[in-house]
């Protein structure tokens, strides 16, 4: 699965064998039997506009720099009112319903005072993208993450593209004091040509965010007309993958019952249910990414019998298999 560890990058891939023909999707031999088409790699950065272009061919109004101030409900509709982050004009757009899906932090949610349940923040992280040619170390060697652990450096590189494009997850210690301002760029650089051992290597960072590994679930999803999907709905770590796939689903479960009630051919009783399926689908995704955590909310990577079961538990959810209802 491209998972490693060890003392620096460039010590664990110059370990590895360089391999000949294509690198294969993970359990695609499996999966092969059991779906129309075939996994790729791909990242967030890549898909996320492919996805932007197909919504607005379909008629999407897709807007970026864009708040929403304020919210309001009646038994009619929901008005909220907009602000375009780059000119400062504000409008008011009213709907039937209104999905927030508006992240992690989700302003809707904390407006609405929704209770929230699950372990909270595990961890403290500073997700670093930079650009860095590492080309020719991984070619044919390529992997998906590799977990650094040595006294002046602690974290986590995940692979872009596997040419050029990486980020790394630094572990820092509030309660040793640390906060996320004390890595300046320049310090982040020289952690990275620690955590490279390549010390003479240039390198570009492009941005430097606190991220914090955590679980938090809603304890409802529906407020009248306002329903809460995603992250709003159910925040996870990402280490069994299930974030997006676990928002994707949410919205699918609402799309067709919103589109069955505004055609008529259901009442509003219907979206009861969406809380009721939805909510311990998110509470077990959200769990099983947490066991696939260290105490400090990285992913583990020691590959001994506790990561043999924890990896057997989760390989129903990352295989796509989903839920079971009891």
């Amino acid at each position: 699965m491209g998972i490693h560890s060890g003392h620096s990058l460039k010590e664990v891939i110059e370990a590895k064998p360089r391999t000949e023909g294509s690198r294969r999707f993970p359990l695609s031999g499996l999966l092969a039997s059991i779906s129309p088409v075939s996994g790729t790699f791909v990242t967030q950065d890549m898909i996320e506009p492919v996805l932007v272009d197909i919504a607005r061919e379909r008629g999407g109004d897709v807007r970026f720099h864009t708040e929403c101030l304020a919210i309001e409900q009646d038994g009619d509709g929901v008005m909220a009112t907009l602000k375009d982050r780059e000119s400062g004009i504000t409008w008011t757009v009213r709907a039937d319903y209104l999905i927030a899906a508006d992240g992690a932090g989700s302003p809707i949610r904390n407006r609405l005072n929704v209770p929230i349940t699950g372990r909270g923040t595990m961890g403290h992280l500073l997700n670093i993208l930079f650009h860095a040619d590492l080309k020719s170390l991984v070619h044919k060697r390529e992997f998906s993450l590799c977990m650094i652990e040595r006294p002046e450096v602690c974290g986590l590189f995940t692979a872009i593209n596997n040419s050029d494009r990486w980020v790394f997850h630094l572990f820092y210690d509030p309660s040793k004091g640390e906060k996320a301002s004390d890595f300046s760029p320049e310090k982040c650089k020289e952690l990275l040509r620690i955590a490279l051992d390549m010390p003479e290597i240039e390198i570009d960072i492009k941005s430097i965010l606190p991220w914090e590994p955590s679980v938090r679930i809603a304890e409802r999803l529906q407020h009248g007309r306002i329903l809460l999907a995603g992250d709003a709905a159910h925040q996870m770590p990402p280490w069994a993958g299930q974030g997006a796939n676990s928002g994707i689903a949410d919205v699918y479960n609402l799309a067709w019952k919103l589109a069955a009630i505004l055609k008529g051919h259901a009442s509003k009783a219907l979206l009861e249910t969406y809380g009721v399926e939805r909510i311990p689908v998110g509470q077990a995704a959200a769990e099983a990414s947490a066991d696939a955590a260290d105490e400090r909310g990285i992913i583990l990577t020691k590959k001994n019998v506790t990561f043999a079961i924890g990896l057997l538990k989760r390989m129903r959810l990352m295989s796509g298999h989903g839920y079971c209802y009891t």
